[in-house]
């Protein structure tokens, strides 16, 4: 989504869509600026084992991965 996770138009949205998120607030995933702009989102938080990133290897962003029960 490329904003902020402390933004107030992100918590309005994930408030309005009724989903949770996953990843750290605090974890730089765009590099230039090393601020946290990308977000892994999920309607059912209870089913999310563990979240993480990958590495910086060819993009400015970094990827999020998500593991959860189906």
């Amino acid at each position: 989504m490329n904003i902020s996770a402390f933004s107030p138009v992100f918590r309005d949205f994930i408030q309005a869509v009724d989903v949770h998120l996953t990843s750290p607030r605090a974890r730089p995933t765009w590099l230039p600026a090393l601020l946290s702009i990308d977000h892994a989102l999920v309607r059912q938080s209870d089913k999310v084992v563990a979240t993480g990133s990958y590495s910086w290897h060819g993009s400015d962003h970094k990827a999020i991965w998500i593991s959860y029960v189906p």
